[in-house]
Formats: structure tokens, sequence, C-alpha cells
């Protein structure tokens, strides 16, 4: 413990020798502190005060001063005229845009020239005369010489960014290069609340559906899925897309040839619009709301695919061994399917657990501890519905949809009773004997449904 003492006695005198020297000395705090006051100094000087927004009894007064001089914009302060230029309700208006253009200083005058742009961006062609002003800054922007990123990347793209095809062209070149429209223009620094930047995003989408329309017939299922995928992880998360053109490309996505043509692309496609807070079971009321903006084709293409998946479902996993052929009898009619829904019994759901998990997968449950059943919603020269049930000795009840919907009762109500719901005196009974596949296809031919 002694030398333990020492050495740290030692090291601490070492400390004191050589910092007290330094210490004890007087300093000179003005000539200590002199560069770091320069570098201050420089800094503030090349500060962007241009990107600082004047106050609002700036923007007053400069309103009053441009009201005064009548035009002769000679007249105002330099710091008049930059604060007018971030003013699109003054800086957007033909008087303000002839003054300024007059002015023999404005392509060199960095801090009237980047609020002018973003001015006429945050409004993008919602002024009065919206060809003069874009002929404007296409002169003076490309005269700009001075330092400025904002103006340096707007001089690239002066041809297209001040003229009406600017929104097409950004939405066009974020599809092309599959990023959003507001991650194409970042570079650009152009603010998301930008005028410019709503109608892009809605031109992105116009872009992605027109190239899902042109995907060729032999398109890959990974390319698909991908294109799928960029759809709802970039286009509509990272950009404000409308609700009206997110329904329009999940309508031209659900119809298009290759969720038709590939079970691998319908699969995705299922799972991610059933997974969608803005989307979801197009069959369940509390989703009736999202999908109302989307086609009738959509939803009954998407109902039809997940009908498919409920049947196979039913007549795989709740029922194990489907002796009588149900399956592949249902099989012929789901396309003619508008609704559906699976109801488990307390054992099967049970049992099952693991499987609607991973399957993502809600069904409805019956108020039997054994008996599950399958529910089908068809629309031919007259409504009805069909109830299969899991266990032998159960007929296939067809019951007029009007009748079985008595007392708020619904397809995709959470629970059903099997004697009081499912078992109500049915319209006809098809009894799985030998022959029960010709009875219920001449049924289902007079109510106008043919097999596909």
């Amino acid at each position: 413990m002694k030398q333990i003492n020492d050495q740290l006695g030692m090291l601490t005198g070492t400390i004191r020798a050589l910092f007290t020297p330094v210490v004890a000395q007087p300093m000179d705090a003005a000539r200590l502190l002199r560069p770091m006051a320069e570098r201050v100094k420089a800094l503030l000087a090349d500060r962007d005060i241009a990107a600082l927004p004047p106050r609002t009894d700036q923007v007053k007064a400069a309103r009053a001063e441009w009201k005064q001089c009548r035009g002769r914009i000679e007249t105002l302060s330099g710091r008049t005229i930059r604060v007018l230029c971030t003013d699109g309700d003054t800086a957007l208006t033909p008087e303000f845009v002839r003054a300024i253009g007059a002015h023999p200083d404005l392509a060199r005058k960095k801090r009237w020239l980047e609020p002018l742009v973003r001015s006429y961006l945050g409004h993008w062609r919602r002024m009065e005369a919206p060809a003069a002003l874009e002929a404007l800054l296409r002169t003076r922007v490309n005269e700009y010489a001075g330092q400025s990123p904002f103006l340096g990347q707007a001089k690239a793209a002066t041809r297209w960014l001040f003229s009406p095809e600017a929104a097409d062209r950004l939405g066009k070149e974020a599809v092309r290069r599959r990023q959003s429209a507001l991650g194409f223009a970042k570079p650009l620094t152009i603010a998301i609340t930008a005028g410019v930047i709503e109608h892009a995003c809605n031109a992105a989408v116009q872009a992605w559906v027109a190239e899902l329309k042109e995907q060729a017939s032999d398109s890959t299922s990974a390319g698909a899925i991908a294109f799928t995928d960029y759809l709802f992880d970039i286009l509509f998360k990272e950009s404000p897309i409308p609700a009206k053109s997110k329904a329009s490309a999940v309508s031209a996505l659900v119809c298009s040839p290759a969720a038709d043509r590939d079970e691998a692309v319908r699969d995705n496609i299922k799972r991610i619009l059933l997974s969608h807070p803005e989307f979801g079971d197009p069959r369940l009321p509390a989703h009736a709301a999202h999908w109302a903006l989307c086609t009738e084709a959509a939803r009954a293409r998407l109902t039809s695919w997940l009908a498919r998946r409920d049947l196979h479902f039913f007549f795989e996993a709740v029922i194990t061994n489907d002796t009588q052929g149900r399956k592949a009898f249902w099989l012929k009619y789901v396309d003619s399917v508008v609704n559906s829904s699976v109801a488990l019994s307390a054992s099967d759901s049970h049992r099952l657990w693991a499987r609607l998990r991973k399957e993502a997968l809600v069904p409805a449950r019956t108020d039997s501890q054994t008996a599950s059943a399958f529910i089908m919603q068809f629309r031919g020269h007259g409504k009805f519905v069909v109830v299969e049930f899991s266990e032998s000795g159960n007929a296939a009840y067809i019951h007029d949809l009007a009748a079985f919907l008595e007392g708020d009762r619904s397809i995709n109500q959470r629970r059903f009773a099997i004697s009081s719901d499912l078992k109500r005196p049915p319209v006809e009974r098809f009894v799985h004997r030998e022959g029960w596949e010709s009875r219920a296809s001449s049924f289902m031919a007079r109510m106008g449904v043919r097999p596909r």
C-alpha cells in the first residue's frame, strides 16, 4: 500500500510541474480568443440570411413600401426586395415579375433570386402568368455566377424545372431511378410543402402505373414483386401521395396481367394490402371507406383471391379428408364469390393457432366446440349464400342473402351460432352423397352462376 501511495504522490507532483508554470502566468484572453472570434465573424458573414423567413411585421412593411413605390422597384432597399421575393402573394404577381425582371441586379443577388425561385416552386403554376415568371427564372438563374448550392442545382435543371413539365419530369425521373418524388427532388432542396412536389407525387404514381401496364408478359416474379414493393415502400411511404392516386395505383396493380398470371405476385399483393393501414380486407365493413376510391373490378378481384385462399385453408387445414370432392367443386365457382368468411370451432381454432398466426389469418368463430364453417356469398340472378360445414353428416346449406342478413347479421361478423345463423331454414340444401355435384351445378346454373 505504501508503494502505491508513493507512486501516486510522484504522479501528482509530475502533473503539477507540467501545468503550474502555464497556469501561473497571466493570460491575455483577447489574444487567445482572437482566432475564434475571426472564425465566428467569417461564419456570420457567410450565413445564408436569405434562407431565414422574414417576420410578419417585416413582410407587412415591405408590402406597404411596394405599394407606395408604384412599381419603381429601384427605389426600394435590397433588404425590402429580398423580403418581397419571399412573399408569394407579392412576388408572383405580374407587376412584381415585370419590375424585378427589369432590375439589373437580379442575376447577381442570391438573396433575391433564391427566395423568388422558392416562391415559384411553392406555388407552382398557380400564379396569374406562370409563363412570364418561368422565362425570367430560366434566364436569370442561368446568368447567376455566384456561390449557391441551391441555385447551382436549379441551373442544371432550368430547361425543365421552370416549365409546365416540371412535375411530370420530377415524377417520371423518380420512378426511373426507383426513388420517391420527394427523394429525387431533395438535391434541389425543394421543400416538401412546395406545390410542385404535390404534383410530382401524382406524376410519379401515374408513371408507375404506365410502367406497370408496359411490363412484358415474360417479366419475372422477382421483378414484379420488387416493382410492387417499390410502390408501397418508397413511393407511398416517402412522399405525400393523395388517397385518390393511391387508389388508382392499387386498382391497376390488383388488375394487372402479372397479378393475374403469377401466384407469387398475387400472394405478395395480398400480404401487403391486408396489412396496410389504408387498405386492409375489402370484405370487412371497417375497411369499406379505404376501398371506396378503388375500382369495383379491383375490389372484386381481390375478394376473389381472398375467397380462394379461404377455400384452400378450409378444405385443406380445417377439413383434412375431403372425400366428397367439395374443394374441387367450389373452386370452379370461386371467381364468382363476392364475399366469404371462415368461422372456426373452439377446437379447430386451438389446433390451427400456429398456422393462423403465420399466415396472418383472423377467422370468425362458431359457438360450437367442434363444428367449423365456410361461408360464401354469390351474386347471380339472385343473391345467395352457401355454407359448408367441417363435420361429416352436414349438408351444404343455401340461404337467400336477404334472409341470411336479417337482424343486423353480416357475412363478416366475428361470431356465428350454428343453429340460429348457419342452419336456419334454407332455400336449398345438398347432402354430400353420390351425384350431389350434378344437383348443385344445376342450382348454380339456375341462379346464373357458371363455372370458370
